[in-house]
C-alpha cells in the first residue's frame, strides 16, 4: 500500500535529479508540516528564505494544484514520512524530526492555553 501511494504521489519527483529530488522533498515536508510557512521552513532547513521560495516555485511546476489539495497534501505527507523512515531521502530524517518537535511543541502550546 505505501509502494502504492509513493508511486503516486511522489510521482512528479522522478523529472528531477537524484539530488534535487532530496532537496525538494525535503522542501516539500518541511513546507507541509509548517503550515506553509516559508520562514519556518528557512529556519528549519538553515536555508535562506528565498531558496525556500525557489524550490517551492520548482514544486509547484512539478505537483501544481496538488499542493493544495487537502488530500493530495496528506497523500504527499504520508508518502514523505514513509521515505524518511525507510531513509531513502535521507535529508528528510533530519528534517522530519526537527518539523515533528515543532508541530508537537505548537499543539501543547494550543492545548495548554485555557
Amino acid at each position: 500500500m505505501l509502494a502504492q501511494l509513493h508511486a503516486r504521489a511522489l510521482a512528479p519527483l522522478a523529472a528531477v535529479s537524484e539530488a534535487q529530488r532530496g532537496r525538494l522533498a525535503e522542501t516539500l515536508l518541511a513546507w507541509l508540516l509548517s503550515g506553509s510557512n516559508v520562514p519556518d521552513v528557512a529556519a528549519r532547513l538553515h536555508i535562506h528564505p528565498q531558496t525556500v521560495r525557489y524550490r517551492l516555485r520548482q514544486l509547484e511546476k512539478l505537483f501544481g494544484d496538488a499542493l493544495h489539495d487537502p488530500g493530495s497534501r496528506l497523500d504527499l505527507i504520508l508518502a514523505l514520512r514513509a521515505e524518511a523512515l525507510r531513509n531513502e531521502f535521507p535529508s528528510l530524517t533530519s528534517g522530519l524530526t526537527s518539523a515533528l518537535t515543532s508541530a508537537q511543541k505548537g499543539e501543547e502550546y494550543l492545548n495548554s492555553r485555557p
